[in-house]
């Protein structure tokens, strides 16, 4: 699957999720260092994700601009 394919079907909630400590501290992601690496992988396809989302913002900023009040 491409990332620009993934982006639109998960990168939203996947950056939600990843920005939200409340959320990663419940799923035991955040503080114990021996339960970040199982979270290692999610935290990256975040990271490839906020890539996706910054290059689709700036290829759309003139759509964007006019949208916005």
């Amino acid at each position: 699957m491409s990332p620009k394919l993934a982006h639109y079907f998960f990168g939203y909630y996947v950056i939600a999720i990843v920005k939200n400590d409340q959320f990663m501290r419940k799923l035991g992601a955040v503080g114990a260092d021996n339960q970040l690496k199982y979270w290692l992988l999610l935290t990256q396809f975040a990271k490839t994700m906020e890539g996706e989302r910054d290059k689709w913002e700036k290829a759309h900023k003139k759509i964007i601009s006019s949208l916005r009040v």
